[in-house]
């Protein structure tokens, strides 16, 4: 057990969670109830009407034994009529009975001329029992007994009673009429909702509820089949199904009584045969009690509609608990929607691990939705109209299988079940799988299958797992390499963030090369710098410069040229406002004029040079200092005396000594000849001091070494500075001069500094002549400074400023010089980055696709064969002990016993009960419906996966039994489509159940319980893109990927025509539910729009005659139209036109008339559409549009219009701007009216339109586009209306309505995709639609432009010459001719179509 706070209930209109614990199973049982209706319930309620009405004839004059052994023999029966039985109710033509039954069309709004024949009986009927008068079975000939004799009958009445006829109630062409009724409701049931209807009734029980309601149900069913003879009145019934017991009556039983009613298995023998008489005898026991219930022994053969589901399919017993709450985890869901996804990378290792490889061909989207289910997810796979759903379905499967799984595919719609099966046949899975539905599960047909599956493969057919693996990893080598080259070539040139995710923003290799490569030539012999660019550097960094460049070379032109040479010197680059304009020049005149007061032979010197004279000058005046400082000197030591040389009186000193002593003045004074004695006498004489003492003289003669010496050395500097006759004033008058000029030329240096003014060596000259050219440029000066800004931005971005600097100055394209030499950088950069990118040419690269696309192929096949070839191992299978008695077999010896015995006397059900553990391990995908699951697949077993199909129109209470038998869940479908509706509900508007829930469907609820949803993107269906286009923009925000038209083909897309016909209102315009239980729009007129009507039919014929070889279905808008749209074309069937209806009849794309709400699913080469609605006769325009004006109407006209493949011819009777409701639903079917009148979308601007220079994904695109041109051809970018393009559509004058080729290049777009849609995929389908693809790679054209321009040309030129000579009459558009034989097997049918 488990506690939720939810309990499920079921109030008007919705489902609502109410806050309340319960327990688990409460939900499912609350559900299970939704499937029992007593009102429009045949199963519970069946009208045993006379005539035929109501799809149903009665048995009469039979006995019921009989009847059961022979068709549970696999016996046929002649259906016998009987005479007219109008003439028995003559009590009719009474005043009495016509009067009443006026009064009674009255009160409802009627007239007997707008009801059908049927709807006239059951009216009349239900009067007979009003008025107390007999029923009209009830009186018909005692010769013709509806109630039928026991077994116990006398020989002879037995005798008469055991041939190969089976008497009915109606004569020839009444039973004729109720034959055709009963096969096209049978099939329409079959087809559309999965549902066998076909029975015959063994005994009926009149019974009453509670509250006094009286009901006639049958009590045993056996599924039958109607099959027509040769003659026009031959007609034969036999069993396709076993006898059961009325599963719907046995639970009201059960409800109304509390005691569960005998059931049929109870009294099956030894033999499988029933006493009926026995089971008769128990029922009529089982209700002895009640006064008023009887049992009928009667036989009843014809339409019982029901949901097909018995009650007890919900029911959590039989369930594993773990089951049960995940399905009521399901149910009530989470408090978000799921939400997309995301992109998925689907080449890494992990996906190619979880799915190696593929049945049939995926798309990206297709493959990433694999991946998630491969994950163990559970998931909703949303699958707008035309994207490959059926394909991802069988890649699904194929993965299960591969992995060992079982699955369980759901669909109500044989058409679905019919495209998976026969995909899975055509790819050779059939023996994998097993249909169990419909025809299918006709015992002869599963038993013969069964025993087809179980048989081992010859040795020759078998493939192993190894020789799978070998090929997939060949297969992957080369997905890898050509995911490496995209790599490469989609590598950002700068990777500054390190993410790999790529947006148009990015500057890639390819984009780098490709663009050099045009650039090319410009910068040849140019000296391109080296760049700078800062980290993750990308486009919008480039157009950014690139724009900046302009304004550069737009200033730069405004300029006056001649002094554009200025900016050589003048890099000043803050833009000034009035006042600092001012303020420069009038410091700028200052400074100019102080340079110019120069002189000559100063203007030329500069400040360096200035300096250094100066400095040298200083000098010179300190030694002349020195010098004179030095002869004052000496003229105190000396006076006047003539002076000494330096040396000499040095050479004196160092002899007189320099520290006294005795020795030395007795030497000086004894010895006079000494050299002491010469250098005192010498001093003595200069110094006047012969009487002074030695220590004295030394010192004197010191200071005049000294003197002397600074005297000479300072002259020796004046003379060799040239200021030997300059006095020391002199020099310092010049150097204050010298030091005031340096001032000038320092101040013009900081003001030439700061103008960013180059001068050299700042002379007075050069600082003058540039102010001057400045002062010249004064008009100029704001934009010169501008244009410094620029440049000074671009250096610190990107460098290369000076190299821009001086294409300034030499006038020379900016731009293209910059974005050439920037490619040229970024392309050395690639080339440095990543070296082998240049190994994958063209030549390369289209030898190593092909090799991927064959290994490819190999591995899909081999992968098939490998699943297919598996085999399950004795030890592995289910172990049951041995038995001879066929009722005691199981598993695999029953399944032995089948194959050997086809013909075993097993029913399907008990099979199944008995042995499908082990069928599973031989076919373990079953497909099947929601009636079929409920009917052969025990609870007990388990499914690894449930796969749900078409699950927009799939009830909760439909598909809960197949997820309650499952693990995992994955709903397939598409929330903008057709939503359920219950069908469970009588024709007669009085009596729809207003209460039930129509608007949730399986889809819905997994939208909410599971987290994610993957959507299918690429849709296939349109041969023309306007056939999708309105839907894609309408309800898909432009997020579908449609392939391109290659032609204007008038035969495709949608089509106006004007019926120009009248509305009849009548008294009422209300809605209601057709025999499928599908709402519908209805009049009482039985001929709402007679003049459209007739002219649909006219175009059905056009359109068949035309073209016969197209496939056609017909929608119409309402039900009562349909029905005489039908009956008009009924009346111009011709041997053409059965023809026609011949060719296609078995095929998945039968010709149809149907409501609108039974074309889901359904898709055909031309569908036409009938509005039906329109002014009435006086003009006027009601604004009721049936079930268009229901919620979720204008998901039906998504469905509507989205069924062709080739053509859509809408024939209405209505302009667009007569609608005028505010509902969605009327509003989308203005909006596409309008477009299928014009051909334009209201809201003209979409999501994938280029705007602008957009149109070009890159300059090469635009490159090879003008070229061609140029060379005579028409070229178109872009070419589609998606965000599916091709690059180049090609066409030429000669041929103005299609294209000859379409030219694709390595681009952006090519390399974001995974390797198959890129290297597979995508060309294969523009090629499968007509398309010839030239390629072009941007290594090659890196290498050689001109070479691969010319290769394309000349492709397209033999093109060009290949159309011209296949020119001739287009061939007709015909189908085989019926031989006599077609033509009388095709009147035996018992339908045309």
């Amino acid at each position: 057990m488990y506690n939720r706070n939810y309990e499920w209930t079921f109030p008007p209109g919705n489902i609502v969670l109410i806050a309340m614990t319960h327990t688990t199973g409460d939900l499912l049982k609350a559900l299970s109830k939704k499937l029992i209706h007593l009102s429009g319930n045949d199963m519970v309620n069946k009208r045993l009407s006379g005539k035929g009405t109501g799809g149903i004839f009665n048995v009469c004059d039979e006995i019921p034994q009989f009847v059961l052994n022979r068709l549970m023999e696999g016996k046929k029966f002649k259906i016998v009529d009987m005479m007219e039985p109008n003439d028995y109710l003559m009590d009719e033509d009474s005043s009495k009975f016509k009067n009443a039954f006026e009064r009674h069309l009255e009160e409802y709004g009627l007239s007997e001329e707008s009801l059908e024949e049927d709807e006239i009986r059951e009216r009349k009927d239900q009067l007979r029992i009003e008025l107390g008068m007999p029923p009209a079975h009830e009186i018909i000939p005692s010769g013709h007994q509806l109630e039928l004799p026991k077994s116990s009958s006398s020989q002879s009445e037995m005798a008469r009673h055991t041939d190969d006829k089976l008497q009915t109630d109606l004569s020839k062409e009444n039973l004729k009429k109720c034959l055709v009724k009963m096969e096209r409701e049978r099939v329409r049931f079959e087809r559309e909702k999965g549902l066998q209807t076909l029975y015959a009734a063994f005994g009926f029980l009149v019974w009453q509820s509670g509250d006094g309601k009286e009901f006639t149900s049958p009590i045993l069913l056996m599924r039958v089949s109607l099959e027509k003879g040769r003659g026009e009145h031959s007609y034969t019934v036999s069993a396709s199904g076993d006898l059961e017991s009325n599963q719907s009556l046995s639970y009201a039983l059960l409800q109304e009584t509390g005691v569960l009613p005998p059931q049929v298995h109870d009294f099956v023998d030894e033999d499988g045969g029933v006493d009926i008489d026995r089971f008769y005898e128990a029922y009529e026991g089982f209700i002895e009690k009640y006064d008023a219930w009887k049992v009928l022994n009667r036989i009843s053969v014809g339409i019982f509609k029901s949901r097909g589901i018995p009650f007890s399919e919900i029911l959590p017993d039989g369930y594993s608990d773990e089951n049960v709450t995940a399905a009521e985890e399901m149910l009530i869901g989470r408090d978000e929607m799921a939400t997309n996804s995301g992109i998925r990378d689907v080449d890494n290792i992990t996906s190619r691990d979880l799915v190696p490889s593929f049945a049939l061909n995926a798309d990206s989207s297709q493959h990433a939705a694999i991946l998630e289910v491969a994950e163990g997810k559970n998931l909703v796979i949303e699958g707008p109209p035309g994207t490959g759903k059926s394909q991802t379905i069988v890649n699904l499967i194929s993965n299960a299988l591969f992995r060992g799984q079982t699955v369980l595919f759901l669909a109500q719609k044989l058409a679905a079940l019919e495209v998976v099966n026969h995909r899975l046949e055509s790819v050779g899975l059939g023996k994998k799988c097993i249909s169990l539905h419909s025809e299918y599960a006709r015992k002869s047909t599963l038993f013969e299958s069964i025993g087809d599956k179980i048989k081992m493969l010859p040795p020759n057919e078998k493939v192993s797992l190894s020789q799978f693996q070998r090929i997939r990893e060949e297969r992957d080598s080369y997905l890898t390499q050509l995911n490496d080259h995209a790599h490469h070539l989609s590598r950002k040139v700068f990777e500054g963030d390190g993410s790999d995710s790529l947006n148009e923003d990015n500057l890639i290799a390819h984009h780098a090369l490709t663009t050099y490569a045009i650039f090319k030539e410009q910068i040849a012999g140019e000296k391109i710098p080296h760049f700078k660019t800062p980290p993750n550097y990308d486009l919008r960094d480039l157009n950014k410069d690139l724009d900046v460049v302009s304004r550069l070379e737009e200033l730069a032109l405004n300029v006056d040229q001649s002094n554009l040479h200025i900016l050589s010197s003048f890099q000043y680059s803050i833009i000034p406002n009035p006042f600092e304009f001012d303020e420069i020049f009038e410091k700028l005149n200052e400074i100019k004029a102080r340079t110019e007061k120069f002189p000559e032979d100063y203007r030329h010197v500069d400040l360096e040079s200035l300096e250094k004279f100066t400095h040298k000058l200083i000098n010179t005046q300190k030694e002349r200092v020195r010098y004179e400082d030095s002869e004052n000197k000496l003229s105190s030591l000396i006076g006047t005396r003539e002076r000494p040389n330096s040396e000499q009186a040095k050479i004196h000193q160092e002899n007189l000594g320099i520290s006294p002593s005795i020795g030395l003045w007795i030497n000086a004074s004894l010895m006079p000849w000494s050299r002491a004695a010469k250098a005192k006498k010498f001093f003595q004489f200069y110094l006047d001091m012969s009487k002074s003492d030695m220590r004295s003289l030394q010192n004197k003669a010191a200071e005049l070494v000294s003197s002397l010496q600074i005297k000479e050395s300072s002259l020796v500097a004046i003379q060799s500075a040239g200021y030997a006759e300059t006095t020391s004033k002199e020099i310092e008058q010049q150097l204050k001069w010298l030091k005031e000029r340096i001032i000038d030329l320092v101040d013009a240096k900081d003001f030439v500094s700061q103008l960013s003014l180059s001068v050299g060596n700042f002379g007075a000259d050069l600082i003058s002549k540039k102010l001057s050219e400045l002062m010249a440029a004064k008009s100029s000066f704001i934009k010169l400074c501008e244009i410094n800004s620029i440049l000074s931005q671009l250096e610190q971005r990107i460098g290369g400023g000076e190299w821009l600097r001086k294409l300034v100055i030499d006038s020379r394209p900016l731009k293209n010089l910059l974005e050439a030499g920037l490619y040229q950088f970024f392309s050395k950069t690639v080339s440095e980055k990543s070296p082998k990118i240049f190994s994958f040419d063209g030549k390369n690269m289209n030898r190593l696709r092909e090799k991927f696309k064959k290994a490819e192929e190999e591995c899909r096949a081999t992968y098939v064969k490998e699943i297919a070839s598996r085999m399950p191992q004795a030890e592995n299978l289910p172990k049951y002990k041995r038995a001879t008695k066929v009722r005691d077999k199981m598993g695999q010896q029953l399944l032995n016993h089948i194959e050997s015995v086809p013909n075993a006397r097993i029913t399907v059900r008990e099979l199944c009960l008995r042995s499908i553990d082990t069928l599973k391990h031989y076919t373990p995908c079953f497909l099947m419906t929601p009636s079929s699951v409920a009917d052969y697949i025990p609870k007990s077993t388990e499914f690894d996966l449930v796969i749900i199909d078409e699950a927009s129109q799939m009830l909760p209470e439909e598909a809960i039994g197949s997820i309650l038998r499952s693990k995992q869940v994955v709903v397939v479908g598409d929330p903008k489509q057709m939503p359920p509706t219950r069908y469970m509900q009588s024709t007669l508007e009085d009596e729809i159940d207003q209460d039930d829930d129509t608007n949730y469907s399986i889809l819905d609820r997994a939208m909410l319980a599971f987290p994610n949803f993957r959507r299918l993107c690429y849709h296939y269906r349109s041969e023309d893109e306007s056939l999708i286009r309105f839907s894609n923009n309408e309800f898909y925000e432009n997020d579908l990927m449609t392939v391109p038209n290659l032609n204007n083909d008038d035969r495709l897309g949608v089509k106006f025509v004007d019926a120009k016909g009248v509305y009849n209102t009548g008294k009422a315009d209300l809605v209601t539910v057709d025999e499928l239980g599908q709402t519908a729009g209805w009049s009482p007129s039985k001929n709402p729009n007679p003049i459209e009507a007739q002219k649909l039919v006219e175009i059905i014929l056009h359109e068949i005659r035309e073209r016969p070889s197209w496939s056609i279905g017909v929608a119409v808008m309402n039900l009562k139209q349909a029905i005489r749209v039908d009956e008009l074309f009924q009346e111009q069937i011709d041997d053409t036109i059965r023809a026609y209806l011949n060719h296609w009849k078995n095929t998945p794309e039968y010709f149809f008339i149907k409501n609108l709400e039974n074309v889901q699913g359904d898709e055909r080469d031309t569908i036409i559409i009938a509005t039906v609605y329109g002014k009435n006769h006086e003009g006027r325009m009601f604004q009721r549009y049936g079930p268009i004006n229901m919620e979720k109407g204008e998901n039906r006209i998504n469905v509507l219009v989205t069924r062709a493949k080739r053509r859509v011819v809408v024939c209405s009777s209505m302009n667009p701007n007569d609608i005028t409701a505010q509902n969605a639903g009327p509003q989308v079917l203005r909006r596409y009216l309008q477009y299928a009148k014009t051909g334009q979308l209201e809201d003209s601007s979409t999501k994938n339109e280029p705007q602008g220079d957009h149109w070009y994904d890159a300059p090469w695109e635009k490159w090879f586009h003008d070229r061609l041109e140029a060379d005579g051809y028409i070229v178109n970018p872009q070419v589609g209306v998606s965000g599916w393009r091709i690059d180049l559509g090609v066409m030429h004058e000669d041929f103005p309505d299609g294209y000859l080729c379409g030219v694709e290049l390595d681009g952006k777009d090519h390399l974001r995709q995974s390797a198959r849609d890129r290297d597979i995929e995508r060309q294969a389908i523009l090629e499968s639609k007509g398309w010839t693809i030239l390629r072009v790679w941007s290594i090659d054209f890196f290498s050689d432009m001109e070479g691969e321009y010319k290769i394309l040309k000349s492709a397209i030129d033999q093109l060009l010459e290949e159309k011209r000579k296949d020119r001739g009459e287009a061939q007709q558009d015909t189908i085989e001719e019926l031989t006599e034989e077609d033509t009388e097997m095709a009147q035996a049918e018992l339908l045309e179509y």
